[in-house]
């Protein structure tokens, strides 16, 4: 078992799904904080409901956007830090929803570095294949978009348009370019 009683904060950089077994194998105290890099917690149970997708059914984390949740995050033992693409489209949406303005469909073009789609090496993340080369990805299927809808809805009170999202490999290494 590991030392808790000598850590106050974990970050959790495992993929995707590997932390809800990390906490379901080893019995973190109450008392240490946890940050989550993974996809596991950033869904409310009600939006993963909503979404059919396989998460954990309860959970306390709170999702790590200051622009919506800082007062949530100052107190939270545990935060769900947004995704990459999520944090790009929701800064540059949340403003429109704080305002109640997103009314119709949302169509996003974004394209992200060689860092960014995922940590493990694949044919479509060598320099090679990615040098001069553009590809879509996930097209309006991306694990990111209900995450984005939750937060416009939270910001907005309510969201009934749909979020048309187009993920892009680039051919640079960091950053992502999103309209």
């Amino acid at each position: 078992e590991m030392p808790f009683d000598q850590v106050d904060v974990i970050f959790f950089c495992f993929g995707h799904g590997k932390s809800e077994a990390f906490l379901k194998e080893h019995n973190v105290p109450e008392s240490v904080k946890i940050i989550d890099l993974a996809q596991d917690f950033r869904l409310a149970p009600e939006t993963v409901v909503a979404t059919q997708q396989p998460t954990p059914a309860a959970h306390d984390f709170v999702y790590g956007l200051p622009e919506i949740n800082e007062s949530k995050i100052a107190v939270a033992q545990h935060v769900a830090n947004p995704g990459c693409f999520a944090t790009c489209i929701q800064l540059g949406l949340l403003p429109a929803a704080k305002m109640g303005l997103i009314n119709s469909d949302v169509s996003v073009n974004a394209i992200t570095g060689s860092t960014g789609a995922g940590q493990k090496p694949g044919a479509t993340t060598h320099f090679s294949w990615r040098n001069n080369n553009m590809s879509i990805y996930k097209a309006f299927n991306h694990q990111h978009v209900p995450e984005i809808r939750q937060s416009l809805k939270q910001t907005q009170g309510y969201l009934d348009a749909a979020i048309d999202f187009i993920p892009y490999r680039g051919d640079f290494a960091r950053g992502i370019f999103a309209t």
